[in-house]
Formats: structure tokens, sequence, C-alpha cells
């Protein structure tokens, strides 16, 4: 559960940040007993949330805040507002199962761990109307 609300957070994440309104960071530590822990920040511009109406956009269940272990708390700077979640260490396969066409994987060899995944981002669960409107109005496009 804690890897789908990850995923969805990254397809929306990687939706709109594609168009610069978005900050996503994350910072991951991968420990020996093959567990990751760390936080990720999810935050849009102060002008694109201002076109969307003001507020946080992201539900924080989806960023996976009924999760044992995972706490959220408002993310605001100067120019970005939105959530940051931190993790406790969470096993490899917590991250590695979830639903067709979403994957993300931690495998170990030795002493390297490889990363990969992949998005569905056609599963029809982002909606993309207000982004298309933000990135066509010309003030800020």
């Amino acid at each position: 559960m804690f890897r789908k609300s990850l995923m969805a957070a990254i397809a929306l994440t990687f939706v709109v940040f594609t168009s610069g309104c978005m900050k996503f960071n994350m910072d991951l530590t991968v420990n020996k007993d093959d567990t990751v822990e760390g936080s990720m920040v999810v935050a849009f511009s102060n002008s694109a949330l201002g076109l969307m109406g003001g507020g946080n956009p992201l539900d924080t269940a989806d960023l996976g805040q009924d999760q044992p272990g995972v706490t959220t708390m408002p993310y605001e700077d100067s120019e970005y507002t939105g959530t940051k979640v931190t993790f406790e260490p969470k096993k490899f396969s917590e991250f590695s199962t979830g639903a067709t066409g979403e994957e993300l994987s931690f495998k170990r060899d030795g002493d390297i761990v490889t990363v990969s995944g992949a998005i569905n981002l056609n599963n029809g669960e982002i909606d993309t109307t207000q982004l298309e409107e933000y990135k066509s109005n010309p003030l800020t496009s």
C-alpha cells in the first residue's frame, strides 16, 4: 500500500514537473538490512496553486499518511507549498509490490543496490485539466 501511494505521488510529480510548476525532492537512505528510509517533498509553485484555486491539491492519504511509520507535514518555502513525507525504514519488498503498470524495485547484488521503476501515466487517475490550463496561460507558460 505504501509503495502504491509513493508511485501515485511520483506519477503526479512527473506530469506536473514537466510543466515547471512543481518541486519534488527525495532524500533516501538505503540500509544494509535491505530497507529504505528517508523523506520526500512534493510541492507546487505558489503561482500554480493560485491558478488552481489555492490550497494543497495533494491528498496526504495518497502520500502514505495512513501507513505505519509514515508522517506528513506541511511544507512551504518562498516559492513552493506542499507536503513533506518522512518514513521509517521500509523493506525493499514494500516498494516492489503494487498495481499492474506501476513498479518500483530495489535489488541488492553484493554492495550494489539497483533502483528501477515504471509508472503508468494512462490509468485515468490523474486529471490534467488544470495543468493544461496552467501551461496554456500566457502569464505562466
